[in-house]
């Protein structure tokens, strides 16, 4: 699969999560899913929201806790699962000289 076809295939995952989802769910979803590749495109650079290691803090208030139901949850491992496809890798190797 090309890396346009695993773009398009994880944009059509997210639309039909907004539609299924309440709005609540799809914001605190989407929220912990850009953290998650914020950190995780940052993670050995030395800089960023990454540095460190460690999974991020989101802050979620007790009601968005609330929202980040078992069912949201799965479906922040299927995202994560469908951003890692070897095509959307974020690659940490400094550019060869």
């Amino acid at each position: 699969m090309d890396r346009d076809t695993e773009r398009a295939q994880l944009e059509l995952h997210v639309e039909a999560l907004q539609r299924r989802l309440s709005p609540g769910q799809f914001i605190v979803l989407m929220r912990a899913f850009n953290a998650c590749r914020a950190a995780r495109a940052g993670a050995g650079t030395g800089s960023g929201p990454g540095t460190g290691g460690g999974a991020p803090h989101l802050g979620l208030a007790s009601g968005e806790q609330e929202l980040f139901t078992p069912e949201v949850q799965s479906e922040m491992l299927t995202l994560m699962g469908l951003a890692e496809q070897p095509a959307l890798r974020v690659d940490r190797r400094p550019p060869a000289a």
